[in-house]
């Protein structure tokens, strides 16, 4: 009988131990402030570059700057060369939504503390947008 109470413990400590998060696994309280970028293409912006900061309550608030795809030698003509904006948004239990004013409205989740993997709905089309932490 005693054997096998203290095989039980082992077993149970074994499994508790083996069943533990992985230390760089994100969870709702990881904040995801920094310098974010990426290279995917959001109909004509590229080059997306992307400074987050997430206040004690999740509110997300920030600014983007990012580049256009060049057509026949030229920038686009509504948003030029470099546009830029304002980014505003939330980190929820379960993902991250963020408003990237002039490109979309972005909805992802951080697959790695350096890595928020989503997509961006942009006049209803779906844009798969995977961001970087650099800083």
């Amino acid at each position: 009988m005693r054997f096998s109470r203290t095989f039980m413990l082992a077993a149970l400590s074994l499994a508790l131990v083996s069943c533990s998060k992985d230390p760089n696994f994100p969870t709702a309280m990881t904040p995801v402030s920094g310098r974010w970028i990426s290279a995917d293409t959001i109909d004509v912006f590229t080059g997306l570059d992307v400074n987050l900061v997430q206040g004690d309550n999740g509110l997300i608030t920030g600014d983007w700057v990012g580049q256009t795809r060049i057509t026949n030698g030229k920038c686009d003509a509504i948003y030029g060369c470099s546009p830029r904006n304002a980014v505003t948004g939330s980190n929820l239990s379960l993902r991250i939504d963020l408003e990237i004013l002039g490109v979309g409205s972005y909805m992802g989740q951080l697959s790695t503390k350096e890595k928020l993997s989503g997509h961006i709905v942009r006049f209803g089309v779906s844009y798969p947008l995977t961001l970087i932490r650099v800083q």
